[in-house]
């Protein structure tokens, strides 16, 4: 009788387990968080002020809701300091390659930057030193004007994931010297530079309901909605939004910090974009 109770208890054990395995997934299903993002995360090169700021940035969550994975090509469009492109140097690995694309504006060409402020760092400053280590071997910088005829995006290859956390400064005309950029047609360069049915994703830090672009030069907040307008006339589709830069705490009338309240969307090209199709025959 004893033996029957033990045989039965051990097989109730049995099920719970089951049953646990069943409704709680391990982490990685669960988060959607690759081997390849963690072992970048946990890169020992990173900086310890960048180590400092993934509570707010979310690295992690960042980079699986862009589906980055080894082997693609990545552009990290308005990198700043670098934070994400190193990540995605090591994320996407050494069959990888990573864009750092760093636009400016108010001069064709970068010599004439350098001319017109002598001794002035740049942005871009910080991405090539970034380049010239031996730890970002997949990297490559890019220093360029974004232009207002039309827009312009010039990768050398067509990308999987463009991605940028600082959708607001392309709407920031106190950083750049030329006022009324097309941001229309970068976002359509943008477009034309990735392949069929990839992805840019784009984070800024949300701004209130009829802001629209008003406080990006003050704030450097950006209303969200107008936001997806701007990119599902580009010719995108909204392929996806996540809540995990979300902070329902921040004061929307004070500029934008690491911890902000940040939208995080997801684009996708179309698959089939007979455009490309004629562009790339």
């Amino acid at each position: 009788m004893l033996r029957k109770l033990g045989n039965i208890r051990v097989s109730l054990l049995l099920c719970l387990v089951v049953v646990a395995a069943i409704e709680t997934p391990g982490a990685a299903a669960t988060d959607g968080i690759s081997p390849a993002v963690t072992a970048a995360i946990k890169d020992p090169g990173r900086p310890p002020e960048e180590i400092q700021s993934d509570k707010a940035r979310k690295p992690a969550e960042t980079l699986a809701f862009a589906g980055v994975k080894p082997g693609q090509v990545v552009v990290d469009f308005i990198p700043g300091d670098g934070y994400f492109t190193r990540l995605l140097s090591k994320a996407v690995g050494t069959q990888g390659k990573v864009y750092a694309y760093v636009p400016f504006a108010g001069a064709i060409n970068a010599d004439t930057v350098r001319r017109k402020y002598p001794g002035v760092e740049q942005p871009v400053d910080k991405i090539l030193a970034l380049e010239n280590l031996v730890h970002y071997p997949n990297l490559l910088t890019i220093w360029q004007f974004v232009g207002l005829d039309g827009g312009t995006f010039a990768v050398p290859a067509q990308a999987d994931v463009v991605l940028t956390a600082n959708y607001p400064v392309l709407h920031d005309q106190k950083l750049t010297d030329t006022p009324g950029k097309d941001i229309p047609g970068v976002n359509k360069a943008v477009f034309r530079a990735l392949k069929p049915g990839a992805v840019y994703v784009v984070s800024g830090a949300r701004d209130m309901a009829g802001t629209s672009f008003a406080r990006a030069d003050t704030l450097g907040r950006a209303e969200e909605a107008v936001v997806k307008s701007e990119l599902l006339a580009a010719g995108f589709v909204l392929d996806g939004e996540s809540s995990a830069l979300a902070n329902a705490s921040d004061d929307h009338t004070k500029p934008a910090t690491a911890d902000s309240d940040r939208f995080l969307l997801r684009f996708k090209k179309p698959a089939k974009d007979r455009k490309s199709t004629r562009l790339n025959s």
